[in-house]
């Protein structure tokens, strides 16, 4: 039997690459999948490394479900919380426990394989080389669940990553590394979102490669979100210590907030601490030490340019910090913020202005021209606001979102064809057939809120009416599986 499946291919998933004296095992039966899958499926159908990445995400699999490591069985519950399931897309009745094979799974994870790695097309839950596939593999793995070794050392590497989390944030940073190349999540996306912050930088020179990259490392670890949920990793970390009875480690993780990069000005200093307010009006107070500046450099500095992560009641740099002299233009530089209300103006919140639009979150115009005029109408704005620049001949919906604070309108253009709501006059199904899947991973047509509140109105049921998705059984399985197709495809956006 040719060894398609190497031993550095089954610790490439272990915490730190680490090898195990269960690999020769796994790797012999990673490569028995393969032959079997070859056999079955070799007619040219399937491109070349198709079939060995399936088989390897399945052993992968496998192996963490015989250790009961807790990965799977944390996704797993994550999932049911979320969206309702146990398993995303795959709804089959069958006797389901997070710790044996599970058919449901096994589809799905070759589901998210070949969509990993074909991230431009759109792959058919319902396929049926897909259903074949998962069918074999489920026969064989279940087959050789009962004698199987169990990797104990994989489970106390998971509790000593755990417990390693929980003594700094160094170490926490270094445990988070460890998740994002775990096996169910998409490392060619990390890679290419990571590499798109280190291209945000442009032509720097004063900052090496390596500092371009170790900020944005740390940067997607707590600002960025992983496939397949779309939860930052300390999220998902959180959820494999509550499975691994962490509670004290699951507390902590729970517990952090996130500052994204922001400009600081210094309001005080003691000689352990300082104090900083940021463009946005939050207030911390750091420890001197958790700043990667001399004490010279920050006494010479009344600014910076930062991100920080509270964890185990203190905030911590995360990234590169960036002394700055703002010689006074601090508030200038606020005044420039988009997002915070400017001197003579103010800013609605949600209930506000839903009241101003008789209680409607979505409200419809025919175009930008129409849209303007309402808004100047109902909250005075200014006729200097310019939406004609944007699809002016085109249907525009304004979403009134009552969970950003920042951001609670957002101007949707041309996407009221593709939502069925009663208030709507502009809803056209045949355009909604062939457009409606797109608001659910096209960012820039329809925020994530947006789209969340449409799949729970039911008002997106041409979405779910694709061959992407499986024939449901009911109403909530449609919103679990439109809730998850949106999360899959927008944890692959920076």
């Amino acid at each position: 039997m040719k060894l398609h499946i190497t031993f550095k291919n089954i610790q490439a998933c272990h915490p730190l690459h680490k090898t195990y004296s269960t690999d020769s095992y796994y790797q012999r039966l990673a490569n028995r999948l393969y032959d079997h899958l070859q056999q079955r499926f070799n007619n040219g159908a399937m491109q070349e490394d198709e079939l060995p990445n399936i088989s390897l995400a399945l052993i992968r699999y496998f192996e963490d479900i015989v250790a009961d490591s807790g990965l799977w069985r944390a996704f797993s519950r994550l999932c049911e919380q979320e969206l309702g399931y146990t398993v995303p897309l795959y709804h089959d009745p069958e006797e389901y426990y997070p710790d044996e094979p599970s058919l449901n799974a096994i589809r799905f994870l070759t589901w998210k394989t070949m969509s990993d790695m074909h991230p431009d097309q759109m792959i058919y839950a319902d396929d049926k080389m897909l259903l074949d596939i998962g069918q074999e593999a489920y026969s064989l793995l279940d087959a050789e669940f009962e004698n199987a070794p169990v990797n104990d050392e994989l489970s106390r590497d998971t509790d000593a990553l755990l417990d390693s989390a929980d003594t700094d944030f160094n170490r926490l940073r270094q445990t988070l590394t460890v998740l994002t190349t775990s096996y169910l999540m998409d490392h060619r996306s990390t890679q290419e979102n990571i590499l798109k912050i280190i291209n945000s930088f442009g032509d720097k020179k004063e900052l090496s490669t390596e500092l371009k990259e170790y900020h944005a490392r740390m940067s997607f670890l707590f600002n960025h979100k992983l496939s397949p949920l779309a939860l930052p990793a300390y999220l998902w970390l959180k959820a494999i210590a509550e499975v691994r009875g962490k509670e004290q480690q699951a507390t902590h993780l729970g517990a952090i907030k996130v500052e994204k990069q922001d400009t600081w000005r210094i309001t005080a200093r003691t000689e352990k601490d300082i104090s900083i307010e940021s463009l946005h009006g939050h207030t911390l107070t750091v420890p001197v030490e958790e700043l990667n500046i001399d004490e010279k450099q920050l006494a010479q500095h009344d600014g910076l340019l930062g991100s920080f992560v509270f964890y185990q009641e203190a905030w911590h740099l995360n990234g590169l910090l960036v002394s700055m002299h703002l010689n006074g233009r601090f508030e200038e530089m606020r005044s420039q913020c988009r997002d915070i209300p400017q001197e003579g103006t103010r800013s609605y919140s949600s209930e506000e202005l839903k009241q101003m639009f008789g209680g409607k979150t979505l409200i419809y115009t025919k175009d930008s021209n129409e849209m303007k005029k309402l808004l100047q109408k109902k909250m005075k704005y200014s006729k200097t606001v310019d939406l004609n620049q944007l699809n002016s001949d085109k249907p525009v919906t304004l979403f009134i979102d009552d969970k950003d604070t920042y951001y609670n309108q957002f101007f949707s253009f041309d996407t009221a064809p593709c939502i069925k709501d009663a208030t709507n006059p502009y809803y056209n199904p045949k355009q909604a057939q062939a457009e409606a899947i797109d608001m659910l991973w096209d960012e820039e047509r329809c925020t994530t809120h947006m789209a969340e509140y449409l799949v729970e109105h039911d008002m997106l049921p041409d979405a779910y009416h694709q061959p992407e998705f499986r024939p449901a059984v009911s109403a909530s399985q449609q919103k679990a599986d439109l809730l998850f197709f949106m999360r899959y495809h927008r944890s692959k956006n920076v």
